[in-house]
């Protein structure tokens, strides 16, 4: 009835009463009692399309408002559904959505001309609440360039849609909305452009255009002047879905690096099986992508596998919808590197039942099916300890605690069971920029067995099976640089001489290869993309890979060449690319996942960032949490001042006392220092709150954490000279200032200190034993 109804408002002031009775009486009829979907629903439960994309109805009530038969619940209902739906429910506060964007797109076909009716009626819910933030987080996760039909905006799980056939194939009402009501923002004008020259007409929602569009501006702007104006980071990470962008600078050349590790699959209808999935852009290409709308199963993903089989569910055992994951660690302060940490564990190690089907594998072997339920294991368990803003997340607190209420599985058994499961991602900006993963991944067994490291490239660049819109791109790995077992090279096969390519190399796999690097043409068993979906495979023959490796972007054939040294032993990674040269440090913690510290130590210069970005002004209501302008927190959330695993603290046992954690314990959240110490070349003044002074045998200066692992000596740079050294021997509780072991006045005359390691993993490299001039 919203057409009649529609109409009726545009006209109705040129009616007769006699001609407007009928009407009335027949929306008020078609109305009356009606609720739009989820107004019956708790606050969480409201962030599914279906929740907003029904609220013609309450726009149909709107057109017979102060009429006789006009039901004002309707409105009042819907209004209240929207408060909730824009405030954590259907958009967090970093502006990323529940559900992919397309299907928030498909949704605001009904939300946005609502939206645009409650700001007529005193509400404007556009600064009231995250709704604006969305746009934002679209902004970041478009693709870098602006070229043609290739724009991509890239999402998630379904939202992915087709690529650049499901974006313009939403009618758009909220970037309408959005440039009706703020048309001097250059973010909501670049946006509109985009809009405006890639979408497809032809669904009924179309009206929004014919009441609301305008010419776009001729300059619309780009991405880096968008980025300048609005004071953008070069990053933007959603703790509270798991979602993560970085960008290597703003020019259209840029890498884009997209991951995800969603904890948020709570009521959630359109999941993949894709914990720890990554996507990659560069030099106006996408690399690694997302394998599509309704392509669900782990294969299709960018994970790992272990003799074929992934996360629940993987197409030889398929089982829907997946289990979360867990996000463990953010970290960009726009510099040279930044990293996001997830973890998958549980997705490999469990399945759920769906409506109570049992697939026949179910009930074979380890995998028959038994009661979870919020004992087991909820989605407080899953949760990132800290808030967009930065703050502690305090599970205690209403706005979190309903969390503990929804279990992550009510139904399902063994899966894929895992040690553990992590994928560390890693993005190095500069004049070459480039990307490492690092996967952390053992089966439960410990046996050997074939892990694969699967990156998923899909068959186009920007096509649709159903719309069409652009020619097959099919990739293939270069002849004139064969792949062996460590390195490829992926091109475009229409590639020329000029054209970008992507240079694989993996620096560390252990275990025997069966072949070389290879691109495979995967089981169309549920693809959207029928009979075209391809992945590169990386196999190794193991019980621990312990992959490490490099996706290095260039833009043509003239680019400098990589050059990697890795010391196995050591842990260290030298990457070199022309001048630009970067040290890497691993090192593996008590969770069994990979750490590392990373230095630059060429003079490149990296590209221009922004301190302290926000977003734009976004004012909160009084009633909601985090009462503040909308902005990027710091890129940190931790207090660990290096690149390395984040120092949050540990929630006890106590805690979290369901049956998964005991069993897999890398799922509690666990942190622990950096081989990067805090105390490292600090004199006893100067020493940071995470160092202490051990008491016996003598005074030094250690961390607060006490880990097995052996220390690194190289860290320690600085020349300290004896005289002035912390490992001192006391007398009267005064330092006398002797390196030990040797006498004061030999010490002087060697005028340094050497490191050295020793055993006690307590006290790590210190400034003792003796002197020596070579430092």
């Amino acid at each position: 009835f919203f057409p009649l109804a529609l109409a009726y408002d545009l006209v109705a002031s040129s009616m007769t009463a006699i001609e407007r009775d009928p009407v009335i009486k027949l929306i008020a009829k078609a109305t009356k009692h009606r609720v739009t979907y989820g107004c019956n629903y708790d606050w969480w439960d409201i962030g599914g399309n279906w929740h907003t994309h029904h609220d013609f109805i309450a726009m149909t009530a709107l057109a017979i408002e102060g009429e006789k038969g006009y039901d004002p619940l309707i409105y009042e209902r819907n209004l209240q559904k929207h408060r909730h739906y824009y405030t954590g429910g259907g958009v967090f506060e970093s502006g990323f959505t529940h559900e992919g964007w397309v299907y928030f797109e498909m949704g605001q076909e009904g939300a946005g001309p609502t939206l645009l009716a409650s700001m007529l009626r005193g509400e404007n819910l556009l600064e009231t609440t995250y709704a604006k933030n969305a746009l934002t987080s679209a902004f970041y996760q478009l693709s870098p360039w602006t070229k043609g039909l290739n724009v991509n905006l890239y999402s998630f799980s379904d939202g992915v849609g087709a690529v650049s056939a499901a974006w313009p194939g939403r009618s758009h009402p909220y970037g309408m909305l959005l440039r009706h009501m703020f048309p001097n923002d250059p973010l909501i004008k670049f946006h509109y452009k985009l809009l405006t020259e890639h979408r497809r007409p032809g669904r009924f929602a179309d009206i929004f255009w014919y009441l609301l569009s305008v010419e776009p501006d001729e300059d619309s702007g780009s991405f880096q002047s968008v980025a300048d104006e609005m004071n953008l980071s070069l990053s933007l990470f959603c703790p509270d879905s798991g979602h993560s962008v970085f960008r290597s600078d703003w020019s259209e050349d840029a890498i884009s690096l997209q991951f995800h590790a969603r904890m948020d699959q709570y009521n959630q209808g359109h999941v993949h099986a894709d914990i720890n999935h990554f996507s990659l852009f560069a030099h106006g290409k996408q690399w690694i992508s997302d394998s599509g709308y309704h392509t669900t199963n782990n294969d299709h993903h960018s994970t790992v596998l272990i003799d074929g089989l992934g996360q629940s569910g993987t197409t030889i055992k398929e089982a829907w919808p997946t289990l979360p994951g867990r996000f463990v660690d953010f970290f960009d302060d726009q510099g040279d590197f930044a990293h996001a940490v997830g973890d998958a564990t549980f997705a490999y190690t469990y399945y759920r039942t769906w409506r109570g089907i049992i697939e026949p594998w179910m009930n074979e072997g380890i995998h028959k099916p038994f009661k979870m339920g919020n004992s087991f294991a909820n989605y407080s368990q899953f949760y990132y300890p800290y808030k967009f803003d930065g703050s502690k997340r305090d599970m205690s607190d209403p706005s979190e605690s309903w969390k503990a209420s929804i279990p992550a599985a009510d139904e399902g058994g063994f899966y894929n069971p895992v040690k553990h499961a992590f994928r560390t991602v890693i993005m190095s900006r500069g004049k070459y920029p480039y990307m490492i993963v690092l996967d952390d991944i053992q089966a439960k067994d410990g046996n050997e067995q074939e892990y694969t490291q699967v990156f998923q490239i899909r068959q186009a660049q920007g096509y649709s099976v159903k719309w069409g819109y652009e020619p097959l791109l099919y990739k293939q790995l270069s002849m004139t640089e064969p792949p062996t077992a460590t390195d490829a090279v992926l091109q475009f096969r229409n590639y020329k001489d000029g054209d970008p390519d992507l240079h694989i190399r993996v620096i560390q796999g252990e275990g025997t290869s069966p072949e070389p690097i290879s691109i495979k043409h995967l089981n169309d068993k549920g693809s959207h993309y029928g009979d075209n979906s391809y992945a590169l495979h990386i196999k190794r023959r193991t019980t621990l890979p312990s992959f490490k490796t490099i996706l290095y972007p260039r833009k043509n054939a003239g680019a400098p060449k990589l050059i990697t040294s890795f010391d196995k032993i050591r842990g260290a990674l030298i990457v070199t690319i022309d001048d630009q040269v970067d040290e890497f440090m691993f090192s593996t913690n008590k969770d069994s996942r990979t750490v590392y510290n990373a230095t630059r130590i060429s003079q490149t210069p990296s590209p221009t960032v922004f301190p302290s970005p926000t977003f734009s002004p976004t004012v909160l209501p009084s009633t909601l949490p985090s009462k503040k302008k909308s902005q990027i927190p710091s890129k940190r959330f931790s207090n660990s001042p290096t690149y390395l695993t984040s120092n949050h603290p540990s929630r006890k046992e106590s805690e979290e006392p369901s049956l998964f954690l005991s069993s897999f314990p890398s799922l509690s959240h666990s942190f622990v220092p950096s081989l990067k110490e805090p105390c490292v070349d600090l004199r006893k003044g100067k020493c940071k709150k995470e160092c202490v002074y051990t008491r016996k045998p003598k005074k030094v200066k250690v961390c607060l954490a006490k880990e097995t692992f052996e220390y690194d000596c190289s860290q320690y740079t600085k020349r300290t000279p004896c005289g002035e050294i912390d490992v001192c021997k006391f007398k009267n509780g005064k330092c006398s200032h002797r390196c030990a072991g040797l006498r004061k006045q030999k010490c002087k005359e060697e005028q340094f200190c050497q490191h050295l390691k020793i055993q006690n993993p307590c006290l790590g490299c210190q400034l003792a034993a003796k002197c020596g001039s070579n430092r």
